[in-house]
């Protein structure tokens, strides 16, 4: 009988095993995950810890993190912006199924290399804290679809962003960077490129190589030219240049026939090729704070008549 009994419990144990393991590994789509209920708060989220798969802790004034967060096994969707916390610890691994991680607005001046080990991460915002550096471990996150570290300290900008070929949409504006590496040019899915307010002099030649590249933020950094081959971004609809120092702009414009906004001002511009003329969606233009001659003026508006011109 006893025998019978071990048999019995042994059975519900590995079925047991077996069940949570299975849950744990099984990922909910996007529009399944987004019809679970979003906790806002950690006591709450405690009750149902295997029911819980998004949880916002956004603006709760945390300064450290719960040990009892990483018991939530099934979560795919955390936030924790707009808190104040300096640090994300090394238990972070323990959340495997984490898809969607904001830490923006905190005080975080540097990330563990166990983030390396959140293999399903394709969201992960840092942007606004203090991060000085990257871990290695960050570039082998091979599903990242979406990365943002706009307002930090970054001094380089690595070459192992290549790595991360299913990248969409990449912030890295209000850095320290200087050198964009050719590495870029990896990025094939690219949608959105922001390194606005950093201290580029020259752009990589693989950059033009973004074909399906349509929002390249460049303000304010420290370009004195632009080159030709801007006309290979066939598919580019927004394109910002205001505040640098470009004295001339390529007729190669001409050929972004998909462009809608093209922000110059600020810069040092006298005259603007009449190949903009082919600019048939372009709906907003902004040359304020150019020298353009009024002759110049009237010439660009009588070739984009149906364009929102800013002098």
């Amino acid at each position: 009988m006893k025998k019978r009994i071990f048999i019995f419990s042994f059975i519900l144990l590995l079925f047991a095993y077996v069940y949570i393991t299975f849950i744990q590994e099984t990922l909910l789509d996007n529009e399944a995950l987004y019809k679970q209920k979003e906790y806002k708060s950690l006591e709450e989220a405690l009750k149902s810890i295997w029911k819980v798969y998004r949880l916002d802790l956004s603006k709760q004034k945390l300064k450290e993190f719960s040990n009892e967060l990483w018991e939530l096994k099934n979560l795919q969707y955390l936030s924790l912006s707009k808190n104040k916390l300096n640090s994300l610890p090394k238990e972070i691994k323990e959340l495997k199924n984490l898809e969607y991680l904001s830490l923006d607005k905190n005080k975080i001046t540097i990330l563990p290399k166990e983030i390396g080990e959140l293999k399903h991460l394709k969201h992960l915002a840092l942007d606004r804290n203090k991060l000085t550096i990257l871990p290695n471990e960050l570039w082998g996150l091979k599903k990242m679809e979406f990365l943002s570290l706009e307002k930090n300290q970054l001094t380089s900008f690595p070459k192992e962003i290549g790595e991360l070929k299913n990248l969409a949409y990449l912030f890295l504006s209000e850095n320290r960077l200087t050198v964009m590496p050719k590495e870029i040019g990896e990025l094939k899915k690219l949608l959105c490129l922001s390194v606005s307010q950093n201290q580029f002099t020259t752009l990589p030649k693989e950059l033009w190589g973004l074909k399906s590249l349509k929002y390249l933020y460049l303000e304010d950094n420290q370009l004195t030219s632009f080159p030709k081959e801007i006309g290979e971004l066939r598919n580019l609809e927004y394109l910002y240049l205001e505040g640098n120092q470009l004295t001339t702009f390529p007729e190669e414009i001409g050929k972004l026939k998909n462009l809608e906004i093209l922000d110059l001002a600020g810069n040092k511009l006298t005259i603007l090729s009449g190949e903009i003329v082919e600019l048939k969606k372009l709906k907003y233009l902004d040359l304020s704070g150019n020298p353009i001659p009024e002759v110049e003026k009237r010439y660009i508006k009588r070739l984009l008549p149906h364009c929102d011109i800013i002098f």
